[in-house]
């Protein structure tokens, strides 16, 4: 059997499609571009397009409609309360910096892409590489925010005097600039392995893709691609669930504590609190899972979907991956743009503080985010 590749790529991996001139020659180049082309045919891989065509074109503005005026009033409402003097207040307006980072640098242009064929990253390599070191830094700085915040409600609840001194401002700025420093040197790769090519444009619509020169088997290249969303998904989903087990238990202890010496605020402020970080890491959980699988298999979907000989074959498995990679993306979108609706719906402070803020009126001066 042909294969029609010899190796894998992904936006989110250190595989490459590496042209095999052999076999890949002008019908199988062809046999490609055929698979987007509207048919008559009743074929199951149309179907298959044309859901991928409703993933990627219509569903993203719903959120894109959220996400970027969303983390704008997010970011606007804290600094305008002086909020960043707390430890989780800081956290918050550096997660909606980096979620606009994410939507601007890649959902926005691979929405573009799909309805327009205006994807920016497809204009030249250096927009590729640009836009792809962006995204990176987001998908870095992003969990690992999360998981500071989820440290700094277990130690708000198990050791709650210490946390004061702890978890103070400059140890929020430190805290910060340490994860933007970590991820913009891992990032930094991006500049390197990205650049434009009608092979990634066949393979995941767009261009915009990775191509260092590494064998897929190559055992090097397996374990730098593990490292890399290892660090990006699966750590920060083991320590998040690990830290939302704790709040938990503590937070059940805190609350009978506080019922049984009547003290109502305490107990409201550190319920609702609690309750928004375990349900922004819960959100991360699964919205962004699927990329996380999707970037371990991805070498293994492609292999699947090139070693047919059939066109046919070729154009259903295609089109199963695109299908996938659009789904993920979708997916990455969520977790990037609906932060805000937990804020609004969670919170009747943060509600006034946006209706404030809007009306051009004076806020509350209150600390939404503070013990």
């Amino acid at each position: 059997m042909t294969n029609l590749y010899e190796m894998n790529s992904t936006p989110f991996s250190f595989h490459q499609i590496k042209l095999n001139a052999s076999s890949f020659n002008d019908s199988g180049r062809n046999a490609s571009r055929d698979c987007f082309t509207p048919s008559t045919n009743t074929n199951v891989y149309d179907t298959l397009y044309q859901v991928n065509d409703v993933v990627r074109q219509v569903v993203p503005p719903l959120f894109l409609l959220i996400g970027i005026p969303g983390n704008l009033l997010t970011m606007a409402v804290i600094l305008r309360q002086g909020m960043t003097n707390s430890f989780t207040g800081a956290s918050l307006v550096v997660l909606a910096v980096v979620d606009n980072i994410f939507i601007l640098a890649y959902s926005l242009p691979e929405w573009l892409g799909a309805v327009a064929d205006l994807d920016f990253r497809d204009f030249s390599n250096t927009s590729c590489r640009m836009a792809m070191f962006f995204t990176y830094i987001s998908f870095t700085v992003s969990p690992w925010v999360l998981v500071a915040i989820t440290v700094e409600r277990v130690v708000c609840l198990v050791w709650p005097f210490k946390a004061k001194t702890i978890f103070t401002p400059k140890s929020s700025l430190c805290v910060h600039a340490l994860l933007f420093a970590g991820a913009i040197a891992v990032s930094v790769y991006a500049f390197e392995v990205f650049e434009i090519s009608e092979r990634a444009l066949n393979v995941y619509g767009t261009a915009c893709g990775t191509f260092a020169h590494l064998d897929s088997s190559d055992v090097t290249s397996t374990v730098l691609n593990h490292i890399s969303s290892g660090m990006r998904f699966h750590v920060p989903f083991v320590l998040l669930i690990i830290g939302n087990s704790v709040i938990f238990r503590k937070l059940s202890a805190r609350i009978n504590f506080s019922a049984e010496r009547g003290d109502a605020t305490t107990t409201a402020r550190y319920r609702s609190l609690s309750r928004l970080v375990i349900t922004l890491n819960a959100l991360f959980f699964f919205s962004m899972f699927p990329l996380s699988v999707y970037v371990l298999i991805d070498a293994q979907i492609i292999d699947w979907a090139f070693s047919s000989s059939r066109s046919d074959q070729f154009c259903y498995r295609l089109s199963i991956n695109r299908l996938l990679f659009a789904f993920c993306n979708v997916m990455a979108l969520v977790n990037h743009s609906t932060n805000f609706l937990l804020y609004f719906v969670s919170s009747d402070t943060f509600r006034k503080e946006i209706r404030a803020f809007l009306m051009c009126q004076k806020g509350g001066g209150r600390n939404l985010f503070k013990n």
